[in-house]
């Protein structure tokens, strides 16, 4: 009598120490490119938890021991992702970096390919909101490119401000303004993070002020804003720095907090209301 089995993408990679030379490669490839400088933004400085995350899901997604169901239970991809703002261009980035793992590690052109084809399904199951301006690049590889990996010496990025602020924004959830003040009114906290003169030349209401430069100090010294659960939108005079900011707070561990895009110019060209100090009278 004969038997036929199947094997199983986990078992053609070469099981547990495949799967872990894919996820390694991976991250090695999104700290190295250029080109996926946003993408490694929205991941922690050491990705050491990612690595054991993406190891452990991808070890039973490939069909072998289900070890991320046993420890979190069900994946829940879109649910875990909600808090990111994954675009076509993060997705693109995420594709590229998986594309050139494979590329590098398996010699199978059918099984490859394969993969690639459930990885953009996965990844575009993603998707959660419209392209950032980080720009789109090629997911899959043209006929006949010569692609390796490069796990040397990392190469040393010069970063601008916009740089900085492209990538934040990449990360961080932003409200329309036409949308700002219902995301006010569900807030538990509304934070100005310009600068003191600014925020005392006017401000949204009910806004407590947190400078930029001083935010990680005053919601570490003050107890009532402590808590990784508290609702929290920010603003500055467009963007940019409440975009920084967001990011900042994510890193501490706070857990829902939204920028007002466009800042305090777009509320005050709304027509929205504002609070200005009022001045002695000498009379």
């Amino acid at each position: 009598m004969m038997t036929s089995t199947v094997q199983t993408a986990y078992e053609a990679l070469g099981g547990e120490a495949g799967v872990r030379a894919l996820v390694k490669n991976f991250y090695a490839l999104m700290d190295d490119l250029p080109e996926t400088f946003a993408l490694r933004m929205m991941h922690p400085e050491r990705l050491s938890g990612s690595e054991t995350s993406l190891f452990e899901f991808l070890s039973g997604w490939f069909g072998g021991p289900d070890l991320y169901v046993a420890k979190k239970g069900h994946p829940r991809l879109r649910m875990r992702h909600a808090n990111f703002r994954v675009s076509p261009a993060m997705r693109d980035q995420w594709l590229l970096c998986m594309t050139q793992a494979l590329d590098a590690q398996v010699a199978d052109t059918d099984l490859r390919s394969r993969l690639i084809e459930k990885f953009s399904q996965m990844a575009s199951h993603l998707l959660n909101s419209p392209d950032a301006a980080a720009g789109t690049v090629s997911a899959t590889p043209q006929h006949g490119d010569n692609i390796s990996l490069n796990l040397s010496k990392p190469r040393t990025i010069m970063k601008t401000a916009h740089d900085l602020v492209t990538a934040a924004k990449a990360r961080v959830q932003e409200v329309a303004i036409a949308e700002a003040e219902q995301a006010i009114r569900e807030a538990d906290v509304l934070l100005d993070v310009r600068e003191a003169d600014e925020y005392a030349a006017g401000h949204l209401p009910g806004a407590i002020h947190a400078s930029r430069g001083l935010l990680e100090f005053k919601l570490s010294s003050s107890p009532e804003l402590n808590s990784r659960d508290l609702r929290i939108v920010l603003y500055c005079k467009t963007s940019g720095r409440a975009a920084l900011a967001a990011c900042a707070l994510h890193d501490m561990g706070y857990l829902q907090v939204k920028s007002i895009s466009g800042g305090f110019d777009a509320w005050l060209t709304a027509g929205k209301p504002i609070v200005k100090p009022s001045l002695p009278a000498f009379e």
